[in-house]
């Protein structure tokens, strides 16, 4: 056992507590191991953090790791090395290193992984979902494990201990490992990381290679770093439409016509939406669909923008700008109604131009008519009652207003 005046996790412990990050030593006093432990276990500490909070947990850049490999063998699977022979990954800003490919049974002190057993009124595609993870903690090594701490050719005593990384593979199975160290109230000091997810088959000893699933964050580089966070952010804050011919509806329409845009993340900060270059209004937003109005002046087929304050993204669809409708028009005098004269009650036919673009009313004179029938050049209307001698019919639609040149007569 090693002789420490005080634990050394303990002294480090407080000091972090405290805030301190260094440890200066003074002259003409005792050197104490405390201070020179502490010294040590300051920066490494600060290493450690810096990996872990920066660089993450995962596997370096080239390096298979720790990869899980199915086996023809009951309850058992194999831990890979990698291709290059010897694998490593980062575990709570630990490197862990594996010499040789083994397997989860031929561990030391492990418990054997049982065959699924759920009950026999669930159905055949039942399956109990393990995570296998790895289990990582650092132990102290002395002079009755390595004799050559003891100093045999000099002082011929144990001056000092060693640290080492200390790893095995677990199975949470059929809980997470976070609901796994609950459970096993595992000590402070260990550090985790998820290598695979295993979906077993009820009633099924083997693990299969169809069963398992790769956790493992691979790729791992400093370099790579910015690389990954700028891809976070494109897929949690970039403004992305859906996939083409999906992106908007209507396809056509009129300036001042609503558009709904679908997709994702357009609800991002501060919204504009764009068709070709001119500024759109926007009437509502939220993350997957934004609604807006074609702005005044588009003509053609144009592209629609949409920025946000994670970014912007133009449609790979084209909208369609028809030209504005125009108001309602009567035909040449004298033929822009028949017959010229009529009781009330009579069926009048209108001849004109947009007359049924929205509609509103007809007027004989100043009275509303009843509307029979009407197509973008003809109106059929009734002769309303109240209606005397000559008067003007009116037309009026969404878009405007036109007064016969001609007069109808009532009889």
């Amino acid at each position: 056992m090693s002789d420490f005046s005080k634990s050394p996790a303990e002294i480090l412990r407080y000091n972090q507590k405290q805030g301190y990050v260094g440890i200066h030593i003074e002259q003409g006093v005792p050197i104490l191991d405390r201070d020179l432990n502490l010294l040590n276990d300051l920066i490494t500490a600060t290493v450690r953090s810096l990996i872990k909070h920066y660089i993450g947990d995962g596997n370096a850049h080239g390096n298979d790791g720790f990869g899980i490999q199915a086996i023809p063998a009951q309850n058992d699977f194999r831990i890979l090395a990698g291709t290059s022979g010897e694998g490593s990954c980062l575990v709570g800003g630990l490197e862990v290193t594996i010499q040789a490919n083994s397997t989860y049974k031929t561990q030391d002190g492990i418990p054997g992984i049982p065959t699924p057993n759920i009950p026999a009124l669930t159905t055949p595609t039942d399956s109990r979902t393990d995570i296998v993870f790895l289990d990582v903690w650092l132990v102290e090594v002395d002079g009755t494990q390595d004799d050559k701490l003891l100093n045999h050719s000099d002082v011929g005593m144990q001056t000092s201990v060693r640290e080492q990384i200390n790893w095995i593979v677990r199975v949470a199975e059929g809980k997470s490992v976070k609901e796994w160290v609950e459970e096993q109230g595992q000590e402070p000091g260990h550090f985790y990381y998820e290598l695979a997810q295993v979906s077993r088959e009820k009633n099924e000893p083997q693990i299969k290679a169809s069963m398992i699933t790769d956790l493992r964050q691979t790729r791992l580089t400093l370099a790579n770093v910015e690389n990954r966070m700028s891809e976070i952010e494109r897929i949690l804050l970039l403004p992305v439409f859906s996939p083409p011919s999906q992106q908007f509806s209507p396809k056509v329409g009129v300036p001042g016509q609503s558009v709904k845009l679908r997709g994702r993340n357009f609800d991002v900060g501060s919204v504009q939406v764009k068709f070709n270059g001119a500024n759109a209004k926007i009437l509502s937003v939220t993350s997957t669909q934004i609604e807006t109005q074609v702005p005044i002046g588009v003509t053609g087929g144009v592209k629609i923008a949409v920025k946000t304050e994670g970014g912007s993204v133009v449609s790979d669809d084209t909208f369609t700008v028809l030209p504005p409708p125009q108001p309602p028009s009567f035909g040449l005098s004298p033929n822009q109604f028949s017959p010229k004269t009529g009781t009330v009650g009579q069926n009048i036919t209108l001849n004109g131009n947009n007359f049924d673009i929205d509609l509103k009313q007809v007027l004989f004179g100043t009275v509303n008519a009843t509307i029979n029938s009407v197509t973008p050049t003809q109106i059929v209307a009734k002769v309303p009652s109240g209606v005397t001698g000559g008067v003007k019919i009116t037309v009026t639609t969404g878009v405007g207003s036109v007064i016969s040149d001609d007069t109808f007569t009532v009889l």
